[in-house]
C-alpha cells in the first residue's frame, strides 16, 4: 500500500494525472462496477479474471479500450514510478482533450462516502441535492473550486436526496444546501464541522477552513493494525454489497457472482 502511495503521490505523476479522468471505483460496492473491474483482471497474474480489491488501467476515451497492460496496481504493470509518469505524458498525448469543466467526483451513497472518507483521512462534502438545483450560484462555485490545484482530490462528494440521513450528526443546521463533514474513524458516523446556504458562492478561504477542520491524519501501517483490533473490540465491521473473492476468500464460484450473468 505504501509503495502504490509513492506511486500517486509523485509529483511528476500528479501533474501528469491533470490530462486524464481519473476515476476510483468502489470494489466490491456495485455490480456494474464490478463487471468493469473483473473485465481488466482477465489473464492478470494474481487476478485470474475476478474480483480483487485492487485494479488498474489505462483506458482511451471511449472507455473500451486498455491503452497498455492492467494489472492489479501501476507497480504491477510499470514496475518504476519514472516509467509510470513518462507513460501517462505519452499516451496522453495520443489524443486530443475537450475543453469542459468536469463533473464533481460523486461517491453513491452516504454510507460508502463516510467510509472511504475515513481510509484516506478527507472530509466529506454532502450536498442537498434538492437545494442545489435551486442553488446555481453555490453548487457552481464548489464545482469550479474542486478543481483548483488548493483543493482537487482534497474531499469526497456525495448528493443526498434526503437530507434526513444527516440531521443526527453533530453540529447540524437544518436549511443549508452543501455540508463538510468530519468522519469518524470506522467512518460509520460523523460530525458536520460547516455548512453553507445558497446566499452566495462558497469562498475559497471559507471551503479551505472547513476542509483544515474536517480532515484527519493517516494512519501509517502500526496504527492501521491497531485501527483493526480496535474495531472488532467495538464490534464494527463493514459488509461489501458484491461477493469477495479475495482475503479469507481464495475463490467466489461464477454462480455467487451474479453480476456477471447477464455477460457469460
Amino acid at each position: 500500500l505504501r509503495q502504490e502511495e509513492s506511486f500517486f503521490s509523485d509529483i511528476r505523476v500528479v501533474e501528469a494525472s491533470k490530462e486524464w479522468i481519473c476515476v476510483r471505483l468502489a470494489t466490491y460496492e456495485n455490480a456494474q462496477e464490478s463487471a468493469v473491474l473483473e473485465r481488466w483482471l482477465q489473464g492478470v497474474r494474481g487476478g485470474g479474471g475476478e474480483l480483487r480489491n485492487t485494479t488498474f488501467a489505462l483506458l482511451d476515451p471511449s472507455g473500451e479500450k486498455a491503452l497498455t497492460k492492467t494489472g492489479r496496481s501501476p507497480q504491477m504493470v510499470y514496475g518504476n514510478v519514472d516509467s509510470f509518469a513518462a507513460d501517462l505524458v505519452a499516451q496522453a498525448h495520443k489524443f486530443q482533450p475537450k475543453v469542459g469543466l468536469k463533473a464533481l467526483p460523486i461517491i453513491p451513497n452516504l454510507r460508502l462516502g463516510l467510509n472511504i472518507s475515513a481510509c484516506d483521512g478527507l472530509p466529506l462534502v454532502v450536498i442537498n441535492q434538492k437545494e442545489s438545483r435551486k442553488g446555481k450560484k453555490l453548487f457552481s462555485s464548489l464545482e469550479k473550486l474542486s478543481q483548483t490545484d488548493s483543493f482537487s482530490g482534497q474531499a469526497h462528494y456525495v448528493f443526498l436526496e434526503d437530507i434526513k440521513e444527516i440531521e443526527d450528526l453533530k453540529g447540524y443546521k437544518p436549511g443549508n444546501s452543501v455540508y463538510v463533514l468530519e468522519p469518524d474513524s470506522f467512518g460509520v458516523t460523523g460530525r458536520i464541522v460547516a455548512s453553507f446556504l445558497d446566499e452566495k458562492p462558497i469562498s475559497l478561504v471559507a471551503l479551505g477552513a472547513a476542509f483544515d477542520a474536517a480532515r484527519t491524519p493517516k494512519k501509517n501501517l502500526d496504527d492501521s493494525r491497531q485501527h483493526v483490533r480496535q474495531g472488532r473490540r467495538n464490534g464494527i465491521y463493514w459488509e461489501s454489497q458484491e461477493p469477495r473473492a479475495d482475503g479469507s476468500a481464495r475463490s467466489t464460484p461464477p454462480e455467487e457472482r451474479p453480476h456477471l450473468q447477464d455477460q457469460e
